[in-house]
């Protein structure tokens, strides 16, 4: 039985490193003589803590050059005040001295990044060739539908938003590319999948619903096949069907997102924009 307890305790605690938030960390600057040790401090990020620790002599931390709107310092290390704490607030360039030995060189330094996360992608067309599509918008919110923050697809479809806080967001593509690729093999496959003679999956049998009815039949065919011979201009469900995602951000990582569209009608997934 106590093994039993103590593998469960150890599935717990991995649940709990695997799943809470990262930390902000801590870093430690010793005060050795008349240097700063490290004298340049790396991997700093907003929300981090510097923590300076005197051993001996009379000595200050005392910023000299900060970033705008980051708060100053100036701070006592000495057998009576041994440590001195400074919380990152701002990101840039961070630069202190020692105000009694400034001249003898001992100085020191750290850059903080913004930290946060990377939500990267690509848009594609739902093709065979899986067409990245340039030009379009890609469209991050809250889950209240509120904007977040808003980019652009390259030319090979790719995105990219940064500096992305912890919390739950929700993707969305838009594009202005030309509607396409529909002709009477769209109309036909139509057909026999209302008729079950060959389905439809995937992004495909959302391209067959022409109508925005919910369900796929003749009436989509026939659209399909009106639109081909320029009888009607558009469809009710519009031109495009694209997707969206929900990305929950948890955290200092990368996460990868893949969007797809497909051109309402084009059942065979035949277009490339």
């Amino acid at each position: 039985m106590k093994k039993i307890t103590i593998t469960l305790f150890s599935v717990f605690f991995l649940y709990l490193l695997t799943t809470l938030p990262a930390r902000a960390v801590k870093h430690v600057i010793m005060q050795q003589g008349l240097t700063f040790s490290p004298a340049v401090l790396e991997n700093v990020i907003v929300g981090d803590t510097i923590r300076w620790v005197w051993t001996s002599g009379f000595h200050t931390t005392t910023s000299s050059e900060i970033p705008s709107g980051a708060e100053a310092w100036d701070a006592i290390l000495s057998s009576s005040s041994q440590v001195f704490e400074y919380a990152v607030q701002i990101p840039g360039e961070y630069l202190y001295v020692c105000t009694p030995h400034e001249i003898m060189g001992m100085v020191g330094s750290f850059t903080a990044s913004p930290g946060g996360s990377t939500i990267q992608g690509v848009l594609s067309y739902a093709n065979g060739l899986s067409s990245g599509m340039s030009n379009s918008g890609i469209r991050l919110k809250d889950l209240g539908d509120n904007l977040i923050d808003e980019a652009n697809t390259d030319m090979n479809g790719s995105f990219q938003f940064t500096e992305v806080m912890d919390g739950t967001y929700i993707l969305e593509s838009y594009t202005t590319l030309p509607w396409g690729g529909v002709n009477a093999t769209d109309a036909f496959a139509i057909l026999k999948h209302f008729v079950n003679m060959t389905p439809l999956t995937g992004y495909k049998l959302n391209a067959a619903d022409v109508d925005n009815s919910g369900f796929i039949n003749a009436i989509d065919a026939l659209s399909a096949s009106k639109r081909f011979v320029g009888q009607i201009s558009s469809f009710p469900a519009g031109d495009w069907y694209l997707t969206t995602v929900q990305v929950v951000v948890s955290g200092s990582a990368t996460y990868p997102v893949n969007l797809k569209g497909i051109c309402y009608g084009d059942a065979d997934g035949s277009y490339s924009p």
